[in-house]
């Protein structure tokens, strides 16, 4: 049975699968009044901070003349899993694991840009799910390389440490350190390796008693879905280890990896 949710999503998505031209600003903007109507059924009142139009043509498995890298990487898909979250108390710390849910709402790979819904479902401090609108960025050594910039708050150290935590990232270490990025093949590589920044919270205020301060390191599979990543806030715990996997939920039939050959 489709409910009045899956309404809402279908008439979003249909905005973006009609084949007109949109700016990278409109598909943003479409994106968190399309999550906000989803969740709440009204439209986005918080404006997300947002970088300059870039342009953008369509919705589709075609993005601005390139082919998706991966079937997993399209708009709709879903994923699931959790977050461990570190939790001090009088008696010491223990870990969490906070159930997420994430769904890819728009992408442009030429651009180096991905975007996104974000769902906490049992935050202790919160009374509801949280639900974010994110943004990423897609290292291609075009437009974004392993190399944060300085608006997101981390520093070179910063970065090859966070990418160090993910073992198919060491054969290319040596060469990001050095800044011989020509020798970084990304291309054949079976991973993309990607940064979600989240940029607003969408169900919920601001005072819900969680921090968007921070953003992610992503590893992303190519072969299977799977991403691992961790979050990064100089004044939150280290290291919250981010686990989610392909997901059919939304999806009509089931999802098998593509790859684009050149």
């Amino acid at each position: 049975m489709k409910s009045e949710s899956d309404d809402r999503l279908t008439d979003w998505r249909n905005i973006f699968d009609n084949g007109k031209a949109f700016s990278l600003r409109s598909l943003r903007d479409g994106a968190t009044s399309g999550i906000k109507s989803l969740y709440t059924g009204s439209s986005v009142t918080q404006e997300p901070q947002l970088y300059s139009g870039l342009p953008f043509n369509g919705m589709s498995d075609r993005l601005a003349g390139l082919e998706v890298p991966c079937s997993f990487l399209s708009v709709g898909q879903a994923f699931e899993g959790t977050q461990n979250v570190p939790q001090h108390s009088n008696t010491g710390c223990k870990e969490e694991a906070w159930k997420v849910h994430v769904r890819i709402q728009g992408c442009d790979l030429d651009q180096g840009y991905i975007c996104g819904s974000m769902e906490a479902l049992n935050v202790p401090s919160a009374k509801s799910s949280v639900v974010t609108f994110w943004e990423g960025e897609i290292v291609d050594n075009k437009n974004y390389n392993f190399f944060t910039s300085q608006h997101w708050g981390a520093d070179r150290s910063t970065d090859l440490k966070h990418w160090s935590k993910f073992a198919c990232f060491a054969p290319m270490k040596d060469a990001v350190t050095k800044d011989d990025m020509q020798n970084v093949d990304l291309v054949n590589c079976p991973y993309i390796f990607m940064r979600w920044k989240e940029k607003c919270f969408v169900n919920v205020g601001p005072d819900c008693g969680l921090t968007i301060a921070g953003f992610y390191y992503i590893c992303f599979s190519r072969n299977d879905g799977s991403v691992d990543g961790f979050y990064y806030d100089p004044n939150s715990s280290p290291f919250q280890k981010l686990e989610l996997r392909a997901s059919c939920e939304g999806r009509f039939g089931h999802g098998f990896p593509s790859y684009s050959f050149r």
